[in-house]
C-alpha cells in the first residue's frame, strides 16, 4: 500500500489561487508580437490560439520539462492586460511567475515603440 498519495492532494488547476495577479499596461495590438518574442526564450512552444476576441487571447503551450500549459491574456479597461500562465497538471509557481514577468516586461518594452530589444528577466 502506498501512503501519502491520496489525502490532501491537489486537483488540477486548484493550485496557485493565492499567487498575485500580473497586470501590465500595454498595447493589445502587441499580443502576438509579445508571445512570439518571449515564448521561445522561456522554452515554451505555443499552439494556435483557441480563444481570440477583443478581450481575451488564450493558447495552449508545451514545455520540455513541465508538461502542457496555457497562456491567457485578458484585456481589462484601457490599456491594462492581465497575464495568466499555468504550466503542468498541478502548476509550477516559480516557472509560471518567470513567464508572466517575461511577458509583462515585453509589453513594457514595446509600449509606445514600434520595436525594442527583447530582454527576459532572470529566473
Amino acid at each position: 500500500m502506498l501512503g501519502g498519495c491520496a489525502t490532501g492532494s491537489l486537483r488540477p488547476n486548484e493550485v496557485l489561487a493565492d499567487r498575485p495577479e500580473v497586470v501590465v499596461e500595454g498595447d493589445w495590438d502587441d499580443v502576438e508580437a509579445v508571445l512570439a518574442g518571449v515564448l521561445p526564450r522561456v522554452r515554451l512552444v505555443d499552439e494556435p490560439p483557441d480563444v481570440v476576441s477583443e478581450q481575451v487571447y488564450s493558447c495552449r503551450v508545451q514545455t520540455i520539462d513541465h508538461g502542457p500549459g496555457r497562456v491567457t491574456l485578458e484585456r481589462l479597461d484601457g490599456e491594462r492586460i492581465r497575464i495568466r500562465v499555468r504550466i503542468g497538471r498541478f502548476g509550477n509557481p516559480a516557472y509560471e511567475d518567470w513567464v508572466e514577468r517575461a511577458l509583462a516586461a515585453r509589453f513594457e518594452q514595446l509600449r509606445g515603440n514600434v520595436a525594442a530589444p527583447i530582454v527576459i528577466p532572470p529566473r
